[in-house]
């Protein structure tokens, strides 16, 4: 089966924009900072919270990670 097949119709992963510090380290209000609108930024993903129109986050956890393991997984 190809990857689109198994994409599903809908899905919301949340995550949040980072930027590193000189040392690596996270700087999360860096990326507000005018000084840093060139700075390399990463979007940091979480899992699914969303997936074909069910909420997922009341499931056990390790059923969220089985099921975003299958929405990543190459």
């Amino acid at each position: 089966m190809d990857r689109a097949n198994r994409t599903p119709e809908s899905f919301i992963i949340d995550g949040e924009m980072i930027t590193r510090d000189p040392d690596g380290r996270p700087n999360f209000h860096a990326i507000h900072s005018r000084m840093t609108w060139n700075a390399q930024a990463r979007l940091r993903r979480f899992r699914p919270s969303l997936l074909n129109g069910e909420h997922i986050r009341a499931l056990p956890l390790i059923e969220r990670k089985a099921r975003h393991w299958k929405l990543i997984k190459p």
